[in-house]
């Protein structure tokens, strides 16, 4: 016989901005013991709903650039979590991209601009760009619709290689922006595993999902 001595209340804000707040504020009001964000904008949604239930962040790329955290060591107020690093670590992939590339001098970056991080990646990216010798372009899609036409767009330009910033619409749609990278013949970096394992070339990043089994633990802690 299975006991259970919680309640899992999963909201999902695939429709928008609109949707983060509205969830939010009915978790609050469900007095929920601690909320569990997997995005930028879910946590954005979520501190603005309360200062007084503990929230943990899962995959956030920079907490503290975007204001949920004072500094990683000691976060401060009611948020507190992981972050996968994706600001720091844009810098490594394109370095990892012009060794597996060394004649790589033009890069296409796919980015999502509903999504708060990827400015900052998008800034580390250029200034590392700038020291390897190599011209960014960047190009966005809002929707998985948008895929095919970025990418058709973007190939006129001529890249060598095109990274594409982790973000939970292109996690969703990674078989097919896997085949649109194959169909254009450009070698192609990925924050996430799970590209890879569509068929995409190659992934720098932490483990998603050792970052939800670390997130279990600190929600139960909160």
């Amino acid at each position: 016989m299975i006991q259970q001595n919680f309640v899992v209340e999963r909201r999902y804000i695939e429709s928008g901005k609109r949707a983060a707040v509205d969830n939010a504020k009915e978790l609050v009001a469900l007095h929920v013991d601690v909320m569990v964000v997997l995005s930028t904008e879910a946590a954005v949604a979520a501190q603005r709903a309360t200062n007084a239930i503990p929230i943990v962040m899962v995959t956030l790329a920079d907490p503290v650039a975007t204001g949920f955290a004072a500094s990683l060591a000691r976060p401060a107020g009611n948020m507190t979590g992981l972050s996968f690093q994706g600001t720091e670590l844009a810098a490594k992939k394109l370095e990892l991209l012009r060794e597996a590339l060394p004649q790589l001098s033009r890069l296409m970056v796919l980015v999502d601009p509903a999504n708060p991080s990827h400015a900052g990646q998008v800034r580390e990216a250029e200034k590392t760009a700038t020291q390897l010798g190599m011209k960014i372009d960047v190009f966005e899609a809002r929707r998985a619709q948008d895929l095919a036409a970025v990418f058709a767009t973007g190939i006129k330009r001529r890249p060598g290689a095109v990274l594409v910033l982790p973000d939970p619409l292109f996690s969703r749609q990674a078989d097919q922006i896997a085949a649109l990278a194959a169909k254009e013949r450009l070698p192609a970096m990925y924050g996430m595993r799970e590209h890879v394992l569509a068929g995409g070339l190659m992934s720098y990043g932490v483990s998603f999902t050792d970052l939800f089994r670390r997130a279990a633990r600190m929600s139960i802690r909160s």
